[in-house]
């Protein structure tokens, strides 16, 4: 009966487990995304690495900090963060729209503006990619949460 019971129990924690997967990037703090449509935006994303390509490159680690940008359905992104200076959209409240259509031919799957700014956007397998780059913008990559 207790075999049957601890069997039963095992079984329930599987199925209730959350599908994640293990971010495969040169990161200071083990991060995993939350898996989820390929297609769908609104959500809370963390910020975990963001790219400066041109004028003196660097790559940013954020995987340790609590940058986190939450996309609702209302087309309000609210930014909060741990720490003063990040790249990419400052802490507060912005307005943002995502476009199923990718910013210029070539690019990633989607457009996505928040306030004034345009990035081409990609979501795979709970992580997403902003890249201003084509501009001089940062690559930013997140995780969601």
């Amino acid at each position: 009966m207790k075999k049957l019971l601890a069997i039963s129990i095992l079984i329930l924690l599987i199925s209730c487990k959350e599908n994640t997967t293990h971010i495969d990037m040169d990161l200071k703090c083990p991060t995993v995304a939350r898996e989820g449509s390929n297609t769908q935006l609104v959500g809370k994303w963390k910020l975990v690495q963001g790219k400066t390509v041109f004028n003196f490159p660097r790559t940013f680690d954020y995987s340790c900090n609590e940058v986190i940008y939450d996309f609702r359905l209302n087309g309000i992104l609210i930014v909060s963060a741990d720490i003063k200076e990040s790249i990419g959209a400052s802490p507060g409240e912005h307005t943002y729209e995502f476009i199923r259509k990718p910013v210029f031919e070539g690019g990633k799957d989607f457009t996505l503006k928040i306030n004034d700014g345009t990035s081409s956007c990609k979501i795979s397998n709970g992580l997403m990619t902003l890249d201003d780059s084509p501009l001089d913008g940062p690559i930013l990559y997140f995780a969601r949460m």
